[in-house]
């Protein structure tokens, strides 16, 4: 049986996401825990977001936006960012050779935080 993909737009706590593994889509799943973390955020501040929490949004975002526009647009304007915050978190999951990637390629892409695009094109 093929698993559905999840479209809840309410609200729902960890244990109801998790309690539709067996027959929802693990990507959907993924999402709808990134959404909710998002939402609270949103609704309750920064300081709401608990370090686990943010991991699981550093983590998510870095892999969605490697995925969608290359590997290297982790490393491209704002988005640096995130790519320094990846380091911790993937040490924090147990991912100690992909953070040290990771750190490798950040610290390739050194330029100063407000270095014009074009600088960044060059190094790529």
């Amino acid at each position: 049986m093929e698993k559905q993909f999840l479209e809840n737009r309410n609200r729902m706590s960890l244990r109801e996401i998790l309690a539709l593994e067996p027959t929802h889509r693990a990507d959907s799943l993924i999402l709808k825990i990134v959404q909710e973390i998002a939402q609270k955020e949103e609704r309750k501040g920064f300081s709401s977001v608990s370090k686990t929490e943010r991991i699981v949004l550093s983590i998510e975002t870095f892999s969605s936006l490697a995925f969608c526009d290359g590997f290297d647009a982790c490393f491209r304007y704002e988005a640096k960012l995130i790519a320094n915050n990846i380091v911790e978190s993937l040490k924090t999951i147990g991912c100690p050779q992909t953070s040290l990637i990771i750190k490798k390629a950040i610290d390739s892409f050194s330029l100063p935080p407000n270095s014009p695009p074009e600088k960044y094109e060059e190094i790529m």
